[in-house]
């Protein structure tokens, strides 16, 4: 009964259109957010909040020193993906970005009932931050989202759980750059003054990816690439995205050093700019503790969970130094961000079970 009504609500907001790219739809979630937490007896952190980008709500005991449960409300879809419909399999739901956004959404409402319906959510410090803006790297709430974990002692990022059962305690950053190249226009067969800009780019990115190791974990890939030409002529320019995947931000620099080192100052004109910069989640002692707290009622309930780390970044990375966090509480999901995402039925009870465990079991 209590996953049928769970998953009732997960297909309700898997209807529900919000794209990052949908003001309108987002608008919509954040008034029905609002007045599902005011039904909880929670009220709005105005300072903590930006009804563009991200709003925060805490109980009456106060989100200072408490726990912080973090969720996005949009779904980071291009809007050249055609919209996918709710369908039940036997072990799997799917939907629209029903395992980034719309399972941890259903998840965060039945961890809150759970609470209210035991009495422990009125004394309980805590606080709910939901934004809106995850498709663009959450480049608009992230000032907002640290000043909020920084309030908090434990944030518990309420993102997908891996196919193995697993949370993570621990993410890589990324770094997104954005590189632009410009040549003289030729024709097919004719050499220019200066190398054309499509081969020459091909050679320099051969050996900007060439850099990093398992070891290091330090990773440089191209996330894209559009080229530019008049017509009867080759390519004159070209864009090409980089993605820069680190453990730490001294990493990152480097890398930033050796993508400019490799270009050099000959050849076509060239420019590198930042787009986007997301900071590792680094594994601490704060959040092992919890962890450990986390695969301890794990092991009581009899639920498989394990802890890892993830090459991927999240908003957990804003968390600042300190505070316990971790991530990947959200139910298990596959295929994340394409049209083929789902999430595992059993798992989202499961993990509702989990987290409201954990608060209730520590006072939040």
């Amino acid at each position: 009964e209590r996953r049928d009504r769970i998953e009732k609500q997960v297909a309700a907001w898997v209807g529900r259109s919000s794209r990052t790219s949908d003001p309108i739809g987002l608008q919509g979630v954040s008034r029905t957010l609002g007045e599902l937490f005011r039904d909880f007896g929670l009220h709005d952190v105005e300072a903590l909040s930006d009804p563009r980008s991200v709003r925060v709500w805490e109980t009456e005991s106060g989100l200072e020193g408490g726990t912080l449960l973090v969720a996005h409300a949009d779904v980071p879809l291009g809007d050249s993906v055609a919209a996918q419909p709710f369908r039940r399999g036997p072990e799997w739901l799917h939907g629209e970005g029903i395992g980034s956004s719309r399972a941890p959404l259903s998840t965060l409402e039945f961890t809150l009932r759970a609470l209210r319906n035991v009495r422990a959510l009125r004394r309980s410090r805590l606080g709910v931050l939901c934004y809106f803006d995850e498709g663009r790297d959450a480049q608009y709430s992230r000032a907002l989202v640290a000043r909020a974990m920084g309030a908090a002692s434990r944030v518990l990022v309420l993102r997908p759980g891996g196919v193995e059962n697993t949370f993570f305690v621990e993410r890589r950053g990324l770094r997104k750059l954005r590189l632009e190249v410009e040549g003289e226009p030729q024709r097919i067969g004719r050499a220019g003054r200066k190398p054309a800009a499509l081969p020459w780019l091909a050679a320099r990115l051969a050996e900007m990816t060439d850099v990093g190791s398992k070891k290091s974990r330090l990773a440089v890939q191209v996330g894209g690439l559009s080229t530019r030409a008049f017509p009867m002529r080759v390519p004159h320019a070209a864009v090409a995205e980089l993605l820069v995947s680190y453990a730490s931000p001294g990493d990152a620099e480097s890398a930033e050093t050796h993508l400019r080192e490799t270009l050099g100052k000959r050849g076509p004109r060239w420019r590198l700019e930042t787009l986007s910069d997301r900071p590792p989640l680094v594994a601490s002692a704060e959040s092992r503790a919890v962890a450990d707290s986390l695969l301890a009622l794990a092991k009581e309930l009899e639920m498989p969970l394990k802890a890892e780390g993830s090459t991927w970044p999240s908003v957990a990375g804003l968390a600042p130094a300190g505070v316990a966090t971790l991530c990947g509480l959200a139910p298990v999901a596959q295929a994340l961000n394409t049209p083929d995402e789902a999430v595992a039925r059993l798992s989202l009870v499961q993990r509702t079970l989990l987290v409201a465990r954990l608060l209730q079991g520590e006072g939040a």
